[in-house]
């Protein structure tokens, strides 16, 4: 099973996002988008969403404590940078804490 599997929801249209294996990394897509086309193509790396729980709370966490600690994870979008690099902006929220905010120019931990 993933590790977000059934945690995370579109910003754009509320579904959930499905797990898909890309290029030998877990992803995870709006459902939506992969099954009908009716919503945005935004696809995250499931190590990016764990680097940045385990970034706050500075360790490492198990599958099990993961999804004692979530409720919810909503992702609005994915854009590039000056850079060139993927930028993700999303919210991770907790069951007993504040949320993780990342937006274009924004970084909450």
């Amino acid at each position: 099973m993933a590790l977000f599997s059934k945690l995370i929801k579109c910003g754009h249209c509320g579904g959930n996002f499905k797990v898909k294996k890309e290029r030998g990394k877990i992803k995870y897509i709006c459902s939506k988008y992969d099954n009908y086309r009716n919503c945005k193509r935004i696809s995250v790396e499931e190590n990016f969403i764990l680097d940045l729980i385990e970034t706050r709370y500075d360790k490492k966490f198990t599958e099990k404590e993961i999804r004692g600690i979530i409720d919810y994870i909503e992702i609005f979008d994915k854009i590039k940078n000056k850079e060139g690099e993927d930028l993700h902006i999303l919210n991770i929220y907790f069951k007993n804490d504040k949320p993780i905010i990342l937006s274009e120019n924004f970084l909450q931990l």
